[in-house]
């Protein structure tokens, strides 16, 4: 069986493999006031790495949920290891297995683009509190692609649709938001930030292949700079 973009990622157990990486979210939670009593999902944990962060600088009540076990079991490492009391669920961000009006804060890091986006948008604005907040920072189409290149992007990383900013506008606004503001993300994928940098907790077997696909991953990044862009929405 092909191994996807996102198996590879489980396999070597990538943390911070989002946009912007774990310093781009210390940034952007520095502006939530974040208190102890708040309640956080970090919707597609993966390995748990900004979920832990969360629960050791802020002192919430996190809960951590991916679809795929490896990084699950990866995650539930990571929490044991740091002895942080973070609540790990398997579960869908197309049906997310929380009540209604659960959430203070709902962290998506490059995961609503790879599921139904309707779906995940409108799950997202069901379990959070009435002033609660999606915090997202998706991938965008920025300038202009020829149909057979978007193609091959979203097939590389399975992506259903490759938005523009104004088409997750559009859609977060359909999912039930009232408030959507946008910024487009400052970040340099190229210069080394060691204190930052992803960390990896990889599985006793690699399928080969997966090397190969970080390398793709890092080749099409550099390829495709200028016409696909990543944007943080905060909704309400």
């Amino acid at each position: 069986m092909k191994q996807t973009y996102l198996d590879c990622l489980a396999a070597l157990g990538v943390g911070g493999a989002h946009p912007g990486g774990l310093k781009l979210s210390k940034k952007l939670l520095e502006k939530e006031n974040l208190q102890p009593e708040m309640t956080v999902l970090d919707l597609g944990c993966g390995t748990g790495q900004t979920a832990a962060y969360i629960a050791r600088k802020y002192k919430c009540r996190v809960t951590a949920l991916d679809v795929d076990p490896t990084m699950l079991e990866k995650c539930r490492q990571r929490m044991d290891e740091e002895a942080l009391s973070v609540e790990i669920v398997r579960g869908d961000a197309e049906n997310l297995p929380f009540k209604d009006r659960t959430f203070d804060l709902v962290l998506a890091e490059s995961v609503i683009a790879f599921v139904d986006m309707e779906k995940a948008i409108s799950e997202c604005r069901r379990v959070l509190r009435d002033e609660g907040c999606l915090l997202a920072i998706e991938i965008s189409k920025y300038g202009i692609l020829h149909p057979e290149e978007e193609k091959m992007i979203m097939d590389f990383y399975g992506f259903t649709e490759l938005p523009t900013e104004k088409r997750w506008h559009e859609k977060l606004y359909a999912g039930g938001f009232t408030q959507v503001e946008s910024e487009m993300a400052k970040i340099d994928f190229f210069t080394p930030d060691f204190e930052n940098a992803p960390d990896f907790r990889i599985s006793e077997v690699v399928d080969p292949a997966c090397f190969d696909m970080l390398q793709e991953h890092e080749y099409l990044t550099k390829s495709y700079q200028e016409e696909l862009s990543y944007h943080i929405f905060r909704c309400k």
